[in-house]
């Protein structure tokens, strides 16, 4: 994504695994969750230091990160694997990097989203929301505000402007697509995946099962099937085409080009989007 660091729905599902140029960049789960890179080949990893990592952004030659290792804390280290800094002293979830901002909800300040330069810099506050499943889209913020019973918000990266989209709360997994916001209504009746225009003035049901980390790429939506032990599944953005992909639990589903990268039993995997056979990571 042009001027991203990563996209929102591997944000949203944890960002575990970010693309710039040739190479991944990738929290390896078989060394501890720490920062690796590997060649779109496949051929060659790289160890670039020993945090423990997630939400990683990949901007100007910089990898971005939430460091687990350090009270989840914000950092930054070349590409190199050289530099390495810490950019911040608060919990910081649901890292975008955007242009030269860094938009975060600050789990130390009530979950409240903030944004602060790439080098540190000009600590922002932006709004006083209980703030998850953030997606940063160009000048926009999308999010689940918590302390409004997870119903969908948007405000201005400069935080004017906010806006509650949709009456209806237990809004999670945003995945915000084209001019439409995809989520899951969790916690009534059934979990299944909707989507709605981002006016708030229309509303769909995309399918019919019990769904979780979602991820919106290339008119699909992925989900984990929690009516089928949680393997992944499938559907078109206008509900048409489901189908199975695999028959195992499946879950913080990251997409790179043709790839699915997901968790199960504590390991890894990929799986290409057509739902071939799946391999270790």
């Amino acid at each position: 994504m042009e001027g991203h660091g990563n996209t929102v729905g591997n944000i949203v599902n944890k960002g575990f695994f970010a693309k710039q140029g040739s190479w991944i960049y990738y929290s390896n789960f078989s060394d501890n969750r720490t920062l690796h890179k590997i060649g779109t080949d496949g051929i060659k990893s790289i160890k670039l230091c020993d945090d423990e990592c997630c939400f990683i952004n990949v901007s100007d030659g910089w990898v971005f990160y939430c460091n687990a290792s350090d009270k989840r804390t914000l950092y930054r280290i070349r590409t190199d694997g050289t530099c390495r800094e810490k950019l911040n002293d608060v919990m910081s979830i649901y890292v975008s990097v955007v242009g030269d901002w860094i938009f975060f909800s600050n789990w130390s300040e009530d979950q409240s989203l903030f944004k602060v330069k790439t080098d540190g810099s000009n600590e922002t506050r932006l709004n006083f929301d209980k703030s998850v499943y953030v997606n940063v889209v160009n000048e926009w913020i999308y999010y689940s505000n918590y302390s409004d019973s997870l119903r969908i918000y948007r405000i201005r990266s400069d935080g004017s402007a906010r806006k509650r989209i949709n009456r209806f709360g237990k809004c999670t997994h945003l995945n915000v697509y084209g001019n439409w916001i995809y989520y899951c209504r969790s916690g009534f009746v059934r979990s299944n995946i909707y989507k709605i225009h981002k006016s708030g003035l229309l509303k769909v049901r995309v399918n019919k099962d019990e769904s979780e980390d979602i991820i919106v790429d290339d008119g699909w939506v992925f989900y984990s099937n929690r009516d089928e032990n949680g393997s992944l599944w499938k559907i078109r953005t206008n509900g048409r085409d489901r189908a199975k992909l695999n028959n195992e639990k499946s879950s913080s589903l990251n997409i790179i080009g043709d790839w699915i990268f997901y968790c199960s039993g504590g390991k890894q995997y990929r799986i290409q989007k057509r739902g071939f056979d799946s391999c270790f990571a």
